[in-house]
């Protein structure tokens, strides 16, 4: 077997060894990438030295790379010891070509449109107070005579006690408006919640993308 050639980078002036069967070939500098010829050997009359022939390439080859390459696009893996090959994606581990992904950049109406539940639950939880608020105080004025909202305004207790009042009152019970407060309690929280980790974790709308599996 051929010893290897010991050649210089002009660029680096770093030594390579290459193998005999380089001869006459270009190979790349491990150091600074630069391109090396390397000097074809001839034989001298009485002696086993190698010296450089310049002119001939009896191979047809201009450049030898000796760094890694992908074995589906040949082209080189850079780094040499990366796991997928950034030119087609290939998966140098799993032998597989991975899935490529084109991701949309976002746009204000997606920002619009991921937020108006945002929005939604904001004014679900003004609603909530505001509907309490109007229960409570607004809407025996509207379903009681004058006085007996009077009456009720003044001892929410006492009216139900009061045999004469009018019967559309029980609507008002503290038992129902206790069951009421419950039940706005509960959607203050699922609504509260809800709006606290779309702005705190979930601020920005989801990526669009589109996935395709080369052949």
């Amino acid at each position: 077997m051929a010893d290897p050639i010991l050649i210089t980078c002009d660029a680096c002036k770093k030594q390579l060894k290459v193998p005999a069967t380089a001869a006459g070939k270009k190979v790349r500098c491990k150091n600074c990438k630069a391109v090396v010829p390397v000097p074809e050997p001839k034989l001298h009359k009485g002696s086993l030295d190698w010296e450089a022939e310049d002119g001939k390439n009896p191979y047809g080859v201009t450049e030898t790379s000796l760094a890694n390459r992908c074995p589906f696009c040949a082209h080189d893996i850079d780094p040499p010891d990366a796991r997928i090959c950034l030119n087609c994606g290939y998966d140098l581990e799993q032998r597989g070509r991975r899935e490529s992904q084109i991701v949309q950049q976002r746009t204000a109406a997606d920002f619009i449109k991921w937020h108006l539940p945002t929005l939604g639950a904001f004014l679900g939880i003004i609603g909530v107070f505001v509907a309490c608020w109007y229960y409570h105080f607004k809407l025996p004025e509207k379903v009681l005579s004058a006085k007996w909202a009077e009456e009720i305004a003044k001892d929410r207790w006492g009216y139900f006690e009061n045999d004469q009042a009018e019967g559309m009152g029980f609507i008002f019970h503290w038992g129902i408006e206790v069951w009421g407060i419950v039940f706005g309690l509960f959607a203050l929280w699922k609504l509260s919640l809800f709006m606290f980790r779309r702005l705190a974790f979930e601020f920005l709308p989801p990526e669009k993308s589109f996935h395709s599996k080369a052949e």
